[in-house]
């Protein structure tokens, strides 16, 4: 054999080698590319977010302040007309704002909303809509992933301090948010859209498929009657919740998942990320519950609703939109 050959050669030493420093390199690389999709995909849900909650803001200076009109949905005791005309999805579409169906968040593992459930579409229907004309709205752009917030389809009660009214139905709340309405209420902190908790009971069947969805509507304050303040609660968020980054896997009957990061949409145009970091049900144990729910707590002033969750308390509106309360005390 020649020199230059036995120079050429490698060494099963070396292969190894260098089988080992590609391995290395790998274990280096691939966790760094995950979070670096991870952190893009995060991105891309905040400027969707950020796209809907200006769509809606610009409706409102189109349309004498009124930001939409109220939640996309074909229910008649909950909604304010059929959602191929009415809803803030509606809105966007039939107006040329935004298309939210092609804005849907990214790592969500629902693609869609409950209200096009085939068992929702026809409750208490406006108008019987057929599984090919749910199609074609889906078509259009009118469908979304992101779940509204209460105070955008109703503003608020009609009586606060009335207990035994129901916070989804239509007779007994204000109407769709309007930009006069908005009174004292900081607009930074007035949430208009969020990302919806990951539940994985949260399904059912859409044109006969099996569908994961999100919830339509937070559930506004459902919280309970509050006695000590002889008025409802705070506004109730747990609809909202991660479906981001990784954060120790949640094993619970409905959310076995590592999400820890869910982005919410303000009244000043601004998106916020907040994190999971606590778990209503274990108060005093570390630990999160994947969604973004309150706690009832004993304070100076009484019991209140309170979020633990990264610093929600503070930079979360939950109060009454028209007075400007944050009801926080």
């Amino acid at each position: 054999m020649s020199r230059a050959a036995r120079t050429r050669a490698f060494t099963l030493i070396e292969l190894l080698v260098v089988v080992a420093v590609i391995g290395i390199l790998i274990s280096v690389l691939v966790p760094a590319l995950a979070s670096a999709r991870a952190s893009a995909q995060l991105q891309v849900c905040k400027s969707n977010i950020r796209q809907l909650s200006v769509a809606m803001l610009s409706r409102a200076s189109d349309f004498d302040g009124e930001l939409s009109t109220g939640l996309w949905s074909n229910d008649s005791r909950k909604s304010y007309g059929p959602l191929d005309t009415h809803g803030w999805v509606a809105d966007l579409v039939n107006a040329d704002y935004g298309k939210p169906g092609e804005m849907l968040c990214p790592t969500h593992p629902a693609t869609t909303t409950q209200d096009l459930l085939d068992d929702r579409i026809d409750d208490s229907p406006w108008k019987q809509i057929t599984p090919q004309e749910r199609d074609e709205l889906v078509q259009r752009g009118m469908n979304t992933n992101y779940t509204l917030s209460w105070y955008v389809a109703y503003t608020d009660m009609r009586d606060r301090f009335d207990p035994y009214l129901d916070p989804k139905r239509t007779n007994d709340v204000i109407g769709p948010l309007h930009e006069k309405r908005l009174g004292k209420a900081p607009a930074y902190a007035v949430p208009l859209i969020g990302t919806g908790r990951t539940d994985t009971d949260n399904a059912g069947t859409i044109n006969g498929e099996f569908q994961e969805v999100v919830k339509g509507l937070t559930d506004g304050p459902t919280e309970g009657w509050n006695a000590d303040a002889g008025r409802y609660a705070k506004q109730d968020y747990s609809d909202w919740g991660p479906a981001h980054g990784g954060g120790g896997a949640i094993f619970s009957s409905n959310k076995n998942h590592d999400r820890k990061t869910g982005n919410i949409g303000f009244a000043d145009g601004h998106v916020a990320s907040f994190d999971d970091t606590f778990n209503v049900d274990q108060p005093d144990q570390p630990g999160r519950d994947g969604e973004f729910a309150p706690v009832l707590e004993s304070t100076p002033y009484g019991q209140r609703w309170v979020y633990k969750d990264d610093n929600m308390q503070e930079k979360v509106f939950g109060g009454s939109v028209m007075t400007g309360e944050w009801f926080n005390k």
